[in-house]
């Protein structure tokens, strides 16, 4: 039978298949783990959900175990005021594992992307800063979001790649992967398929 299909069916139908995959991926880990250790993936408390509560990060870390959260991505600038008011990093992350949690990420706002130069030098100094904030309490993962760019349409994604580049170097460097973040309402960074393009081209 000679069928033709359009493109969009042709998506369609690959994302079925893609779904399906996925969904058996899953299903296989799920049944493979151990019965203590069911689910597939961790849930992780988000603490820009519960940042109106103006909580100390001690605080959000003893309600994200309380609620029976797994993980926690906190702000950058909570761990930085933590420290800075005289608290230990060091007892953080140990509190935070005898609580049975990760730091799975952390959420920071460095220009890195922008085109001025000194702006984005000061983003990767202060990527810097946050990534080794971050490693001293246990996390291995930091967003890169589009800070600074998020008013700027039509930016060269093949230098906006060269720049995340140069923020997975530093990564690998401090022991800290930084995750390309897209944000919906973002001029660039916004659509997956720019951010995509760009994890792609870097080329790391």
């Amino acid at each position: 039978m000679n069928e033709k299909v359009s493109r969009r069916q042709a998506l369609a139908r690959g994302g079925i298949c893609l779904s399906a995959g996925v969904a058996a991926t899953v299903a296989k880990n799920a049944t493979a783990a151990a019965p203590d250790d069911a689910e597939p993936f961790l849930y992780c408390l988000n603490t820009a959900t519960i940042r109106g509560k103006k909580l100390t990060l001690l605080e959000e870390v003893e309600v994200a175990a309380k609620a029976g959260y797994g993980g926690i991505e906190p702000w950058v600038e909570n761990i930085a005021r933590h420290a800075e008011s005289g608290g230990s990093l060091r007892d953080l992350k140990k509190r935070i594992a005898d609580l049975g949690l990760k730091v799975v990420s952390a959420i920071g706002f460095p220009r890195w992307i922008v085109d001025d130069p000194k702006q984005r030098a000061e983003g990767m100094q202060r990527m810097r800063r946050d990534m080794d904030l971050v490693a001293r309490i246990g996390g291995r993962h930091i967003a890169a979001p589009p800070a600074g760019a998020h008013g700027t349409p039509d930016m060269d994604l093949k230098k906006v790649a060269e720049r995340y580049r140069a923020v997975l170097e530093l990564g690998q460097e401090m022991g800290v992967v930084p995750q390309l973040e897209i944000w919906g309402s973002s001029q660039t960074l916004g659509p997956l398929g720019e951010a995509a393009y760009v994890a792609v081209e870097a080329g790391h």
